[in-house]
């Protein structure tokens, strides 16, 4: 009796928890929507342009009044932004003019979908995200993907760039 119990118990959490997996395998993303641009690479003087999502499905488009970017591209220097950023005063990121852009492109689905974007929805600020690895290329230095991109703009030209990864920097950067 106890052992056909167990046995019910396992195929119901492996039923549920394959239900969950396959709710979450849907790619909602929708490419024709987004763009990155950045007219002369990761170079000084370069104009950037970009339309790209955040966790609530909005869209974000560079404008004038952006003057920082802060580029994650992986699991680590993201969780390193969020802290720091997350840290601070609610509406933080808008008083520096700053945004935070992470590069998810090579998450799967089911875990994007399960976990990354329901842990990015509690935060109170926006994070631009990258879906598609062609656009993730427009903002990532391939030598220094590792490290966290730090961009000043200004009028969305590239004014400085520099690489990271210590909160420490991040601080600076955005104070």
């Amino acid at each position: 009796m106890i052992k056909k119990l167990l046995i019910a118990i396992v195929l119901i959490a492996i039923i549920g928890i394959g239900g969950v997996f396959y709710m979450n395998s849907k790619d909602n993303y929708d490419a024709t929507k987004y763009s990155a641009n950045a007219d002369n690479g990761l170079k000084v003087g370069s104009f950037i342009t970009f339309t790209l999502p955040d966790q609530f499905d909005k869209s974000h488009s560079l404008d004038s009044s952006i003057k920082k970017l802060v580029v994650v591209f992986t699991k680590e220097n993201g969780h390193l932004a969020n802290e720091f950023i997350s840290s601070q005063p609610k509406g933080f990121m808008k008083s520096k003019n700053a945004l935070l852009i992470a590069d998810i492109s090579k998450m799967p689905v089911v875990i994007r979908n399960t976990f990354a974007l329901p842990s990015l929805q509690k935060s109170d600020y926006p994070t631009a995200l990258i879906y598609d690895e062609k656009l993730s290329s427009v903002f990532k230095n391939s030598e220094k993907e590792k490290e966290i991109h730090l961009i000043q703009l200004e009028n969305n030209r590239l004014k400085n760039i520099s690489y990271t990864t210590d909160v420490k920097d991040i601080e600076k950067f955005l104070k």
